[in-house]
């Protein structure tokens, strides 16, 4: 180690032939990232340049022991002060070393004023030389070598640099080297081509998603006329990648070395004419099956200007600016805006306008059959208009009104239906309607679509009986109300073993709502695939498809907007489903159940669920397994539609 502020001489890498070979300066440190010394020139307006070829000279100082006068009674020794040799060196337009002179012993041994002899033990064994012999560097350095033959005093330290080692390792060295402008041409090119490719998409990390690194690789390359170019790679962290989970097997087409040659021997026996081709950044091009996430290059940094999709829904986009933001759902050839910020939002207006032509509605009030009344705090949706529209369609206009969508019992297989293509368009009305906005039409509904390809005239009885309900409840709506409390996504659970009586199939039923008091954000009634064998099996599949559910809800959430929603609640009303969910044990009446269905188990283990016990008459879910009765209907229409319709 060099003391900070020694004196050196750095050889200089490009030098013309009458140039010196060496720069006077002073060492103030090593390079963290290279091993590569500090020199500061303060002739050079006070630069601090790297430098790896470096000679250090410290001049020995010469200890001189001379007699005290008289009336001092100690021997003193003068001694070199670092000053003078500093000066000295200073002087010197080249390094070149003083002679040591040689010790010079007294005659007689120094005495005081009284005539004893004064004790030099310690100074002589400090300022004692040994002779040396003569050291001469090697040959093959005499050409850089910057003191005579007989500087054996001087300490020196040599390194060798070459010009691989000049390229820089990251970016800021590349930044801050006499190339920079060719770095940052190169690296130019490098994202140019990566955005050319579709390489990557911006988008933010995930929740339990793991970034890889990512770094610049810098080198150049001379072609055949010795012209060099420089070359910028944004290459991954390969090491912290895990096979498997970032990518699987990886290979590259290399043809074999004698295939040239083979190649070269035809072109030669038969004329051929041979060129040859480069694909620019053909790594780019390889397909990649895993999703992989990796840093933004290091100085071409950018923030989305399109928005981030939504990977829970892909027609669903989301950008934030600070703590602003807007969201954007696409439907074909429509879009829907929600902002917190109309500067946010006529920007985004505005960048659309400049790539499609498009025609600003203003306010949403009608989309794709819903009819939307926004005031503070609230927004409500309804199918009035659709629904009356249905009702005339199908001459239902001046019907009586009935109280329930279905009868408590029904009688579907009594003769046969002449006209099946108008009970195929009555039931495709009431799907869109039940999808949208009528989720007490979702049982009678889902159980009518069963016989589409062979409609019975019982069938068309109940289709016009849902007509009848809906004469009578055309006026529902959903409400959605600004609460207080956080919004927290609330799923019920519920099924009905063995309700169909062809198949003996079970009916799941789930409903999600984000508020206590509703109304219901997703809500399905179907057919399981397999026969239960009990009601706590038949809820253990809905359970399950209720998970599955609440698990697209919370990435869909977590996607939109800002804030995260991990845990769901889970309503049940089957003590032998919450137990088969929490405790993994197999019984004699649950080991067949298909293991596709025990993935509940690791989402309570993992705490991404609560299930919690439900009583039957406050299980909402109940109408979406069943005929429903007048009285739940009333019981529930606060919660299903959020508001006293």
């Amino acid at each position: 180690m060099w003391i900070f502020g020694s004196e050196c001489f750095a050889y200089e890498q490009e030098h013309k032939k009458l140039d010196s070979r060496c720069s006077k300066g002073v060492f103030v440190g090593y390079d963290k990232n290279s091993p590569s010394y500090l020199v500061y020139y303060p002739k050079k307006n006070g630069k601090i340049m790297k430098h790896r070829l470096i000679r250090f000279i410290k001049k020995c100082s010469v200890e001189q022991h001379t007699q005290t006068d008289e009336s001092s009674r100690d021997c003193d020794v003068h001694e070199k002060s670092d000053h003078d040799t500093r000066s000295d060196l200073d002087s010197m337009s080249l390094p070149v070393l003083s002679a040591m002179p040689p010790n010079t012993v007294p005659d007689e041994e120094p005495r005081d004023s009284e005539g004893r002899h004064c004790n030099h033990t310690e100074n002589d064994s400090e300022t004692k030389r040994y002779p040396q012999r003569e050291r001469d560097p090697p040959r093959y350095l005499e050409e850089d070598t910057l003191l005579p033959k007989n500087a054996d005093c001087a300490h020196i330290s040599v390194d060798y640099c070459y010009k691989v080692c000049g390229l820089p390792q990251n970016y800021t060295e590349a930044m801050g080297s006499p190339q920079a402008r060719e770095w940052e041409q190169a690296m130019k090119e490098e994202i140019s081509s990566l955005k050319e490719n579709d390489t990557y998409e911006l988008s933010t990390l995930p929740e339990g998603k793991a970034s890889v690194g990512g770094k610049w690789v810098y080198t150049t390359k001379q072609d055949q006329n010795g012209i060099e170019s420089f070359k910028a790679r944004y290459v991954a962290k390969g090491y912290s990648q895990v096979k498997g989970i970032d990518y699987q097997e990886t290979f590259a087409p290399t043809a074999s070395i004698t295939s040239i040659r083979v190649l070269m021997q035809l072109a030669v026996k038969h004329d051929l004419i041979g060129h040859q081709m480069d694909v620019k950044t053909a790594y780019l091009h390889a397909p990649i099956t895993q999703e992989l996430y990796i840093d933004q290059p290091q100085g071409f940094e950018e923030v989305s200007e399109s928005g981030e999709r939504n990977h829970a829904d892909h027609c669903v986009y989301k950008k934030q600016v600070d703590d602003k933001i807007v969201i954007v759902i696409v439907w074909v050839d429509d879009l829907i805006i929600a902002s917190d910020s109309m500067q946010l939002m006529e920007e985004f207006k505005e960048s659309m306008k400049t790539q499609f032509k498009m025609k600003d509605l203003g306010r949403i009030t009608f989309f794709l059959g819903m009819d939307f009344k926004q005031s503070k705090g609230e927004i409500k949706i309804n199918q009035k208009r659709f629904i009356l529209k249905i009702l005339e369609r199908f001459g239902m206009i001046d019907c009586k009104p009935r109280l329930t969508p279905c009868e408590q019992r029904l009688e579907f297989n009594c003769g046969e239906l002449t006209n099946a293509r108008q009970y195929r368009e009555m039931i495709g009305s009431l799907i869109y309607a039940m999808t949208c906005t009528r989720p007490d039409l979702s049982w009678i509904v889902s159980r009518l679509s069963q016989t589409l390809s062979n409609p019975r005239t019982g069938d068309l009885i109940a289709a016009k009986h849902v007509l009848r309900y809906l004469k009578g409840t055309v006026d529902y709506e959903l409400c959605f109300k600004k609460s207080d409390a956080d919004l927290q996504l609330t799923a019920y659970s519920d099924s009905d073993w063995a309700s169909c009586l062809e198949d003996r199939r079970s009916t799941t039923g789930y409903c999600c709502t984000l508020t206590e008091g509703g109304p219901l954000i997703s809500w399905k009634s179907r057919k399981q695939p397999t026969v239960a064998i009990s009601t706590c099996e038949a809820e253990y599949v809905a359970l399950a498809n209720t998970a599955q559910e609440c698990l697209y809800l919370t990435q869909l959430l977590n996607g939109m907007y800002k804030k995260v929603h991990q845990s769901m609640k889970v309503s049940v009303d089957n003590q032998g489903a919450i137990a088969l969910s929490k405790n993994p044990v197999n019984r004699q009446r649950s080991k067949h159940i298909d293991i596709k269905y025990h993935f509940v188990r690791e989402m309570y283990v993992k705490g991404m669920i609560d299930i919690v016990y439900c009583p039957t008459q406050d299980m909402v879910a109940d109408i979406l397994t069943k005929p429903p009765t007048k009285c739940k209907l009333d019981n529930f229409k606060s919660i299903v539609f959020g508001c006293g319709n």
